[in-house]
């Protein structure tokens, strides 16, 4: 199930003084107030109110994070509330083929068999309309493997210098993840793993020639590299399992990437492969084929 922009209410105490209550219930007033952030008017929801509880104003926290650049988040299992705001990385992460979107202030937890990732995407200030964007976030572990993926089940329009806050749910324990990469995609360009032709696709084991691979393009993210290309199968949809190997311009291999995705039925797919390391550097890379399945 997947979940987006769900708001809730959790008072947020405007004071220094702690109160004690002898039961569960308080009795508390409406408060008719206006809100200022930055001398910029912001009015509350229809769902939300703020309340007048001993001379204490409590107002929605989601409400007033979200209008300062922050994103909430609420564990109900423990009853934990956190806050995460933009730090000096502002929002890290980007697809640098589609330059129109950012994310950040990811939060990831886990309750049984399902993921809940939290945080806040935002739209560039220099976009001149605003448009319906898309996007996925895929997590790995240390060794390079996908232990995870969420996205949202529709679309969502933006105007230029928007953020918004986001939470999605995916199956698995990804809250340990070691890399993070993520896909952006708006209505006019499209999604920018499909968004460059074949031309290439030259990189073959010749141990398994029916599997060829090209058009690569390789981003770092932190200490990993997120290597993107084109991946053809000649045969019927099988599940590709198989590594890159990079190697210097002196023959030393400065590492490799595990490959695991879906290819065939007669057309040209895109992959992602996640490996430790710049390996933007490379000189030559080599396929290695472990196995191909297809798929019945």
């Amino acid at each position: 199930m997947k979940k987006l922009f769900i708001g809730f209410i959790c008072g947020c105490f405007l004071s220094f003084t702690t109160v004690v209550f002898a039961s569960d219930s308080v009795k508390a007033i409406i408060s008719p107030v206006k809100f200022f952030f930055n001398s910029s008017e912001k009015s509350l929801d229809a769902d939300y109110n703020a309340l007048n509880y001993n001379g204490h104003v409590y107002v929605p926290i989601r409400f007033v994070a979200e209008n300062m650049g922050a994103s909430v988040n609420y564990n109900e299992q423990n009853s934990e509330v956190s806050v995460d705001y933009a730090t000096a990385a502002g929002f890290p992460l980007r697809d640098p083929h589609v330059d129109i979107i950012r994310l950040g202030n990811l939060n990831v937890t886990t309750d049984g068999n399902q993921s809940t990732v939290t945080g806040q995407v935002k739209m560039t200030e220099d976009f001149a309309d605003g448009d319906d964007i898309g996007f996925s976030l895929s997590f790995y572990n240390d060794q390079g493997e996908k232990i995870g993926n969420v996205s949202p089940g529709s679309s969502i329009h933006m105007n230029p210098g928007e953020i918004r806050s986001f939470e999605l749910t995916g199956d698995g324990d990804f809250s340990k993840y070691a890399a993070v990469s993520f896909w952006g995609a708006n209505v006019k360009a499209g999604p920018s793993r499909t968004g460059f032709p074949p031309r290439n696709l030259n990189i073959i084991d010749p141990k398994k020639p029916e599997v060829n691979l090209g058009d690569l393009r390789i981003d770092t993210i932190g200490n990993f590299s997120r290597v993107v290309g084109h991946l053809q199968v000649d045969g019927p949809l099988s599940d590709v399992d198989a590594f890159l190997k990079f190697y210097s311009s002196t023959g030393e291999v400065i590492g490799e990437a595990h490959l695991k995705d879906k290819a065939g039925g007669g057309g040209v797919s895109s992959f992602e492969a996640i490996g430790k390391g710049d390996l933007s550097t490379y000189k030559e890379v080599k396929l290695i084929v472990n196995n191909i399945s297809p798929i019945n």
